[in-house]
């Protein structure tokens, strides 16, 4: 069987290795099409998919993989490697005419060399192929790719790569004949084995038979002939089968003493059985003394008695019984309690509920009121909508406009770029003349200091020629010559001094003339510095024109789109204004909700006055002379509060109970 699994083993390796070997063949020819295939897609299209497909392919090194696998494996293989070192050599060529088809490509396509693969962006194209025009370059790659040489070169890589294939594909089939051989040997040398074992197998049956089938049909036969109670079997032949028969008998031996102590234990029964018959009739009559206890207990319990209670001394399913119902009817009182309250609680909250619902109906018109309102509001927003779109419409014809102006502007600004050109040389000129009134102003200046000087120095004379005129008129004892002489001397000094105050005032007025001539000098030249900077911006505000009057376009494109939109939000508004409708509606359905809440409390206040006459029946405290019907004394006087209990709402008080330990109460207790 070893040998036999051994050469399954090694054909059906045998078998896999050929269909590996075949795989192999069939996947480098595959690989060598599917390389040529995507270099030429993309030379005719130029898809970067074809491009990427053929790297991604390439790194995986089709014709090295199958050398590799080649060496490791324990066969010897030199002839078949031989082929594909062949194959991959021709196969580099062809990958550098391909480089160059996909270089001449990208190229064409203007694709810089940082977004090539490496291998493309390392290879230098000739000077004639540099030359080529874009068009010229992809019809250059296509004809790289399927021309005279391409094809001649794909053939030296297609030879080796079927060689390679029909040899390994040769030896692959030898072994699996070899293996088959020496699978077949195997299997006849098992046929044989098999037979002779068949034939062993043959004679221990005979041998069984004879020792061991027959002894056991002899006893099958005695056991089948006895009627006895006690059998007794005897039997002839190997060990094991007479075993089987003294164990047998053991057995039998054994049935008759149970069945001896079966009779025994049936008297026993027996009487046991009388002694349960009599304890069942005990036991029945005190479980009709207890069921007579619990109907009565019931009956008081129907007729609205909630002080009831059963006596806990009892044992047994009875005493669980009756601790039960205890504890039923305690449960129950202190229901009833709650429900006084709870009635009285459901009154107050009816009456709030009411009050509530009247609130609520005001508040829902008012709900009502405010969605017409905002209805109303929606219709306004709706026709500013409108507004809005016709407003951008006059804002597109208002922009179609100022393109033309904007263009119209650009006529103007060239104009006017002329315009300060001349401005700025008339301005160069008046700046020279201006300082040259300057020159004429600083000699005026000189000339008034002169005057100054000169009415000075007659202010002194006259001030001299008056001390004299005194002194002369004193001399002679006349007053009159010196007197006129101090006139004219008086005359001569106020000249001066006025001749003094005009020289000075000319003076001032010179010197802010030349301030202001300054300043004029210094305005001419900032007015040339401002004039050149005019024109520059002159010309930068025509290339702005240019720039608006692309905007003004885009302007004109967005104002069409807020009118779109603008139509759209006015859809909206109107289905806004429906909802808001739908909300109005809703408002006074809730409205009419809320009539018929208040409604509904109305009625649920009369039921909870009726809930509280009707728990009036049971009576939960106890007493003497306590009514069923009023839960309070006979005598009909009032409660200290001067109400019935009942309509207080207050708690029942509990009574304290002690429990037993299995959690029952051990005594009775009243509430």
């Amino acid at each position: 069987m070893y040998v036999n699994s051994q050469s399954t083993s090694a054909l059906v390796d045998a078998y896999e290795q050929q269909a590996s070997h075949v795989d192999l063949g069939h996947q480098v020819a595959y690989d060598s099409d599917y390389l040529t295939r995507q270099a030429r897609s993309f030379a005719v299209t130029g898809d970067p998919r074809h491009l990427d497909n053929y790297w991604a392919k390439l790194d995986e090194k089709p014709l090295q993989q199958p050398i590799d696998k080649l060496r490791s494996a324990e066969e010897d293989y030199d002839e078949e490697i031989e082929y594909l070192r062949t194959a991959k050599a021709n196969s580099d060529a062809m990958v550098e005419m391909e480089i160059r088809s996909m270089r001449l490509v990208l190229e064409a396509r203007g694709v810089p060399e940082s977004e090539m693969p490496d291998a493309v962006a390392n290879t230098n194209l000739s000077e004639r192929d540099q030359a080529l025009s874009d068009r010229e370059k992809r019809a250059e790659a296509r004809g790289i790719m399927f021309g005279e040489q391409y094809r001649s070169a794909r053939e030296q890589v297609i030879n080796p790569s079927e060689n390679f294939r029909e040899t390994i594909e040769a030896a692959a089939a030898q072994e699996v004949a070899s293996d088959q051989r020496w699978s077949r040997m195997v299997t006849w040398a098992m046929v044989g084995i098999f037979i002779l074992l068949a034939a062993g197998i043959a004679a221990i049956l005979y041998v069984l038979r004879s020792r061991v089938t027959n002894p056991l049909r002899s006893l099958a036969r005695q056991l089948t002939d006895s009627e006895e109670e006690n059998v007794t079997v005897s039997v002839e032949g190997v060990r094991e089968i007479t075993a089987v028969a003294e164990a047998f008998n053991q057995q039998q031996r054994q049935i008759a003493e149970a069945m001896e102590a079966l009779e025994d234990e049936k008297a026993s029964v027996e009487r046991r059985v009388e002694e349960a018959v009599r304890e069942s009739e005990q036991q029945k009559e005190r479980l009709q003394e207890s069921v007579d206890t619990m109907l009565e207990a019931i009956g008081r319990f129907a007729d609205g008695d909630l002080t009831v209670r059963l006596p806990t001394s009892r044992d047994g399913a009875i005493g669980r019984l009756f601790e039960g119902f205890n504890e039923a009817v305690a449960g129950l009182r202190s229901i009833v309690g709650r429900v006084r309250e709870a009635a009285g609680s459901t009154a107050s909250a009816t009456e709030q509920i009411s009050s509530s619902s009247e609130q609520m109906a005001a508040s829902a018109e008012e709900q009502s009121a405010q969605a017409e309102e905002v209805a109303a509001a929606v219709e306004e927003l709706n026709q500013t909508i409108g507004e809005n779109a016709r407003s951008v419409q006059q804002v597109a014809e208002a922009a179609g406009d100022g393109s033309q102006q904007a263009q119209e502007g650009q006529q103007v600004v060239a104009e006017a770029t002329g315009k300060m050109e001349e401005i700025a040389a008339e301005v160069q000129g008046t700046a020279e003349t201006i300082e040259r009134l300057q020159a004429s102003s600083e000699e005026i200046s000189q000339v008034v200091e002169t005057i100054d000087d000169i009415a000075g120095q007659t202010n002194l004379l006259a001030l001299n020629a008056a001390i004299e005129a005194s002194r002369a008129g004193s001399e002679s004892g006349s007053g009159d010559t010196g007197q006129g002489f101090g006139v004219v001397a008086e005359e001569v000094r106020q000249l001066a001094e006025e001749t003094d105050q005009a020289t000075t005032e000319i003076a001032e007025i010179i010197g802010e003339v030349q301030t202001e001539i300054q300043e004029a000098v210094e305005a001419a030249r900032q007015s040339s510095a401002n004039a050149e900077e005019g024109i520059e911006l002159s010309r930068e505000a025509s290339a702005v024109l240019d720039e608006i009057v692309g905007s003004i376009s885009r302007v004109e494109q967005m104002t069409d789109e807020i009118a779109a939109a603008s139509e759209e939000q006015s859809t909206t508004s109107e289905e806004i204004a429906r909802s808001v409708q739908s909300i109005s509606t809703a408002a006074q359905e809730s409205a009419a909700g809320v009539t018929e809440v208040s409604d509904t409390a109305g009625r649920l206040e009369r039921l909870s006055t009726e809930l509280e006459e009707t728990v009036q029946q049971f009576r939960i405290e106890a007493g003497a002379g306590s009514s069923p019907s009023t839960g309070q004394p006979s005598t009909g006087q009032p409660s200290p509060s001067g109400q019935s209990a009942s309509a207080g709402h207050s708690a029942p008080e509990e009574v304290p109970q002690e429990y037993s330990g299995d959690g029952h109460p051990a005594e009775e207790a009243t509430l």
